[in-house]
């Protein structure tokens, strides 16, 4: 029953537990297919979490019967990738030094408290309220979390600079609002239970140099020290996704997530979607979700993941499956170009790729453009480049268009290809020098 709602809701794009909730009590195929019961968003949430693998076998299944009714065309496959933004608040992130001043401020204030008073009850079988005692244990962890210093191992990267539009003016006003309410004391920046605090603690909070979200963490584990043992089950989370990404900076909503920029160069955090389709019906044969900010290394593992697939639901022996995937051409744009990947599939895997670089996808997506449109560049307006000349395999050497030869000056040795230079000293006397290469 659940896994019909869960396929329609699919194809509806609804994925979300809640909604999924919402519309079987509101839609009536919705209704019929789940046979007039109304289930809750946790219990459909458990039910993906623990029949993952059923999930799996229908979507093989869907392959199988897509394959014998001839929807799917296995000469040719097209791989290609989408950023999926997280449900959490970009604002919830966390530095390492913050984990790691938290961890120590809750495992040593509050924790050890709680310990210590679980272990007195129980000798003298009373309860005990050490609230005093309380407040000078967290603050000597306060005290001490000070000294917790972290040098930071990432390199300052180039922001692409984005002209803004006057509708994006109140977006920054609001984020420049919300960053200098975030600089506040604690005191004044957010609710809180003012008994649990002293005018020392929230000075040595500030001190901390913690961020909104850090101080909100802290807040709830004092004013509810039983929560406190799920926060540090959560930071210690946050502490492994940060040693296993190298990264300086975590999501505590969501720490698996990770930084990347989208289609239009706004850092959100979230998922890397792969999804792998044949070219006759568009239908998926291999998905998956990475953490990567980019699809560089994400071939090969597609294509090797499409052929499990295909040999679990069509039920093809390895030899076979293996000569069905080395005829079947592949699709892929130039995000997923990379030397590496080329000399792989060379040398190795010898699938049959059709992946263009950088500089093709560009020079064809700028043909497609109107003439207003397209690039300028008044250094080559009609100039030359290695597409316009002839290259002579026999003699090493290309031939530019006013017929002049170019052989092999200087050589770089690489890790999967050379650098190979190509110039004549006649350019200097060439006629078409000012339209030809930029360097004069």
């Amino acid at each position: 029953m659940l896994i019909r709602i869960i396929i329609l809701g699919t194809i509806y794009s609804i994925h979300s537990s809640r909604k999924l909730e919402r519309v079987v009590r509101e839609n009536i195929v919705f209704m019929y297919l789940a046979g007039f019961q109304t289930p809750v968003f946790s219990t459909i949430t458990a039910f993906k979490r623990e029949h993952s693998d059923l999930i799996e076998k229908v979507f093989l299944e869907t392959i199988n019967y897509g394959h014998n009714r001839d929807l799917i065309d296995l000469d040719s496959i097209s791989v290609d990738g989408s950023k999926t933004r997280v449900y959490a608040n970009k604002y919830n992130n966390l530095t390492n030094e913050d984990v790691m001043k938290l961890l120590y401020i809750i495992k040593k204030g509050i924790i050890t408290d709680m310990e210590e008073n679980k272990a007195l009850e129980n000798r003298q079988n009373k309860t005990i309220k050490r609230d005093n005692d309380n407040k000078e244990q967290i603050k000597e962890a306060l005290k001490e979390s000070k000294n917790i210093k972290v040098k930071t191992n990432e390199k300052p990267r180039s922001i692409k600079k984005i002209e803004r539009h006057e509708s994006d003016k109140k977006i920054l006003e609001d984020q420049k609002t919300l960053d200098t309410y975030r600089k506040k004391p604690m005191k004044n920046s957010m609710k809180h239970d003012e008994s649990k605090f002293d005018d020392e603690m929230y000075q040595l909070i500030d001190e901390n140099d913690l961020n909104f979200c850090g101080k909100q963490i802290l807040k709830q584990a004092i004013e509810h020290p039983e929560t406190a043992y799920k926060q540090v089950i959560k930071l210690e989370k946050c502490q492994e996704e940060l040693n296993k990404s190298g990264k300086n900076t975590v999501n505590y909503t969501d720490p698996e997530a990770r930084k990347s920029p989208n289609k239009e160069g706004v850092t959100q955090t979230g998922y890397n979607e792969q999804i792998v389709v044949d070219n006759k019906n568009g239908l998926i044969l291999a998905t998956d979700v990475t953490q990567d900010g980019n699809d560089q290394k994400q071939l090969i593992p597609m294509i090797k993941q499409t052929q499990e697939n295909l040999q679990q639901a069509l039920n093809i022996p390895t030899q076979e499956i293996e000569t069905v995937m080395h005829n079947i051409t592949v699709l892929a744009d130039y995000g997923y170009y990379t030397d590496k990947t080329i000399y792989q599939n060379y040398n190795e895997e010898h699938y049959d790729l059709i992946i263009p670089n950088k500089k093709q996808a560009s020079h064809q997506n700028d043909c497609l453009r109107r003439k207003s449109q397209r690039k300028q560049n008044n250094n080559k307006k009609n100039g030359f480049s290695k597409h316009n000349m002839i290259k002579d395999e026999e003699n090493h050497c290309y031939i530019c268009p006013e017929n002049k030869e170019l052989p092999v000056q200087q050589v770089y040795p690489g890790k999967y290809n050379d650098r190979i230079i190509y110039y004549t000293h006649e350019c200097s006397k060439c006629p078409s020098k000012n339209i030809c290469l930029t360097n004069k």
